[in-house]
């Protein structure tokens, strides 16, 4: 008996001190080159949580944790902003442009092992002075973590979370890398 009290808070303890994922700027990214590069200076970067969509498109909602959206928001709106300021994207000075960020839906399994998270975000790029849309696209990711990676079902969705967000600023990184806004 004491040797499975021991394993079992073991397991607890080594489950607890599991590190998760947590948001890193990509850091091993190609150059931007000069083709590449947003002539452009990038003003601030708006998120905002689409109200039209079904209340179970949004995992804190559906989990009674309304109190979770705006300190969301506050954290998506900087790693964008992070992610962008590092990819030195936008190398203008003159002209201004703010990106906008609606999140179509933030939604995960609340049972299960690996918690597959999809994240849908449409982002706009809007000229500062005529509010003209230069880039428009609905990105999608979803992401779910391996039953290995922590013994806590919590600690797991919430990398699943992570991994979701950071896959979607990649894809943005890589749509305005190729998108040819001048």
């Amino acid at each position: 008996m004491k040797k499975l009290t021991s394993l079992a808070l073991l397991l607890l303890i080594a489950g607890c001190s599991t590190n998760h994922f947590q948001y890193i700027p990509e850091t091993d990214v190609t150059p931007i080159t000069q083709a590449e590069r947003i002539p452009l200076h990038l003003g601030a970067v708006d998120v905002e949580i689409a109200k039209a969509e079904p209340v179970d498109h949004f995992f804190f909602n559906v989990e009674g944790k309304g109190n979770y959206e705006p300190v969301f928001k506050k954290a998506f709106a900087e790693a964008l902003q992070e992610s962008l300021d590092e990819s030195t994207l936008f190398g203008g000075t003159k002209e201004s442009a703010i990106l906008k960020a609606t999140v179509l839906q933030f939604s995960q399994l609340s049972v299960g092992l690996q918690f597959p998270t999809t994240m849908v975000v449409r982002y706009q790029l809007v000229d500062e002075k005529s509010g003209k849309i230069l880039f428009d696209q609905e990105i999608t990711s979803t992401e779910k973590v391996p039953v290995t990676t922590a013994y806590l079902g919590t600690t797991r969705a919430v990398d699943a979370r992570n991994l979701a967000v950071q896959q979607n600023i990649t894809q943005l990184l890589n749509a305005l890398k190729i998108a040819r806004i001048h």
